[in-house]
């Protein structure tokens, strides 16, 4: 499809098609000399009179201009509809992975303040209870799992945006 239309963008640019202004005419007029062109047989259109032939000729150069330029538009509209959709999937992909991570993490971080709570009722060393339970290897491949991506974003407690402003505390 892309030779097609570089190989009529190629033709209509030798013609010189896009250079023609056809406004003066009427459009039902345009078109049926168009439509000429289409229908008749290249030996036909050389045996029609030259008066007759070059208008002819014209407009289908014209109407041909037209749906190439349409067509491209219609491939670059495909591909990148294409690109976009591919891009959407991959983000709800990684939004679903994130939030499974989050959701798990989450679960983790319940278990272990449980551990630490059952410690402290218990008057047992929370260590010991973690390691008993779920491992210390386990415990510390929770915390490396979230270090340095917070769960949530930092909370802004002032409404001033300037940092020089905050350094100089009045704010």
């Amino acid at each position: 499809m892309r030779r097609e239309l570089k190989k009529r963008a190629w033709v209509i640019e030798q013609v010189g098609a896009d250079r023609l202004d056809l406004s003066v005419l009427p459009p039902n007029r345009l078109a049926w000399l168009a439509q000429i062109g289409r229908r008749t047989t290249s030996q036909a259109l050389s045996r029609l009179d030259d008066r007759r032939r070059y208008p002819v000729l014209v407009c289908f150069c014209a109407e041909v201009l037209a749906q190439a330029t349409d067509d491209a538009i219609d491939v670059f509209d495909k591909a990148l509809g294409a690109a976009d959709r591919a891009a959407q999937r991959k983000h709800d992909d990684r939004r679903r992975s994130q939030g499974r991570d989050t959701q798990d993490t989450i679960k983790r971080f319940i278990e272990l303040g449980r551990l630490v709570l059952q410690a402290r009722a218990e008057n047992v060393d929370p260590w010991r209870l973690i390691d008993r339970r779920i491992g210390l290897s386990g415990s510390s491949r929770i915390l490396r799992a979230r270090s340095g991506s917070p769960a949530r974003p930092a909370i802004r407690t002032s409404t001033c945006f300037s940092p020089a402003v905050t350094r100089a505390g009045r704010c």
